[in-house]
């Protein structure tokens, strides 16, 4: 009881202080601001600091000459490896309370504070310690939610704008116990492209479409060998920008290339929202559009080795559905956080389902992992078990996080450095 009422105290004293701190006027030259010489750097800068608990300081300045309020809204939250499970037994701690083994994680209490007005000037700005990876963030300005003007996401501006700009934050092995620097932009000049393509989805749609496609630094579409390629499809509610922007897919790739952990490849991403998730209109449009499109306008293999299928959450469950009806036409398939098992296996051939390399990965704190809180056919140890009720061989892994945007990266990084062409 004493433990816990230290415990309580102490806790109680650090937001006493730290809702001290907040409550002081904050000077332009605080945030770096020169008002006098017109030195403003907005957007979000990240510093290496001594006194912080990680290493570095992340800034967050915006300027609004007209507004009354600005907070800012992000996934912010981190937690102790280890809890057990149900998901709202997990505590959650803010960056200030954060120690060397948290892992960051997404839960469902978004993370958002006020930001505070700088003295005499239209600056609204806000500061925490953060440890490696990239942070998804936006702006609440006056109610409404908006990306960080000087730091935009990427996005497709013709199918649909993102509202999450990113923050990335370098890894400090002194200070930190868990390195996800791998999310960070690559340094230097050789890094690749994306760029989103139209293509016709052949009378499934009204309307043409879109696909998000990364060609690695120095792509030839004349050199001898073609291209692999690996095809990604978001979750619930994402479109063909979200593997790029809070997925860091491409800065992911530039560094694994960089680092010959793996061979220069092309990603696709595609906006599988726009079927309703209707799983035979999905798998349809990726047979008969996506991948002639690709071998068409690109320098791709067409061998079904070289090709790789992965997805997230309503992405696992459309690529367990492609997994199913095109086992022999991808060598790899990544099945990230979910997985459809509602599926009787002896109408399939078991010796093409054995064919494939599957990757089957979720986070402990995953609600779509676990089999409780979540539909009992779509989750990923359903899928596992049915995998081994029928011998079907694949890997599994298992990595600090939630049902996030800080677990999906990881589970893109293992595929890519473990699994394809491997």
């Amino acid at each position: 009881m004493k433990s816990l009422l230290k415990r309580y105290m102490y806790f109680l004293l650090i937001a006493i202080f730290i809702t001290s701190v907040l409550a002081l006027p904050v000077s332009a030259q605080d945030i770096g601001v020169n008002v006098e010489n017109g030195v403003k750097k907005e957007g979000v800068t990240v510093n290496r600091d001594n006194h912080s608990p990680t290493g570095y300081t992340a800034t967050f300045v915006y300027k609004n000459e007209t507004a009354n309020s600005v907070q800012f809204y992000g996934q912010f939250q981190f937690a102790n490896p280890g809890v057990d499970y149900p998901i709202e037994n997990v505590p959650t701690y803010s960056p200030e309370e954060w120690t060397k083994e948290m892992f960051p994680l997404n839960m469902s209490t978004p993370y958002v504070k006020e930001m505070t007005k700088v003295e005499g000037t239209d600056f609204w700005t806000i500061s925490m310690p953060l440890p490696s990876g990239g942070y998804p963030y936006s702006y609440i300005v006056d109610g409404v939610t908006i990306a960080d003007p000087s730091n935009m996401p990427i996005a497709n501006q013709d199918t649909g704008k993102q509202n999450l700009s990113m923050a990335y934050v370098p890894f400090d092995s002194k200070k930190q116990s868990f390195d996800y620097s791998y999310v960070l932009p690559k340094k230097g000049a050789k890094t690749g492209s994306v760029s989103f393509e139209t293509y016709s989805t052949s009378g499934l749609l009204t309307t043409d479409q879109s696909l998000g496609i990364y060609l690695p630094h120095g792509y030839d579409p004349n050199r001898n060998e073609p291209y692999k390629v690996i095809y990604l499809s978001h979750g619930g509610g994402g479109n063909e920008a979200d593997w790029f922007n809070t997925g860091s897919a491409a800065n992911i790739l530039d560094n694994l290339i960089a680092q010959k952990k793996t061979e220069p490849v092309i990603v696709v991403t595609m906006n599988n929202s726009v079927f309703g998730w209707d799983m035979a209109k999905i798998t349809k449009n990726m047979m008969e559009n996506i991948i002639p499109f690709m071998e068409s306008n690109y320098h791709v293999s067409k061998d079904s080795n070289d090709r790789a299928f992965a997805g997230l959450s309503m992405g696992a469950l459309t690529t367990t559905n492609i997994y199913y009806s095109n086992p022999t036409n991808f060598g790899y398939f990544g099945i990230f956080s979910g997985a459809d098992a509602r599926v009787d296996l002896s109408n399939y051939n078991l010796d093409d389902l054995r064919k494939p390399k599957l990757f089957v990965a979720a986070a402990w704190y995953d609600m779509a992992y676990h089999d409780v809180g979540f539909n009992s056919e779509i989750n990923t140890l359903k899928f596992m078990s049915v995998l081994d009720a029928n011998q079907i061989p694949y890997e599994f892994e298992n990595v600090n996080g939630a049902h996030d945007w800080f677990t999906w990266p990881q589970l893109l990084n293992k595929f890519l450095t473990d699994v394809v062409w491997k």
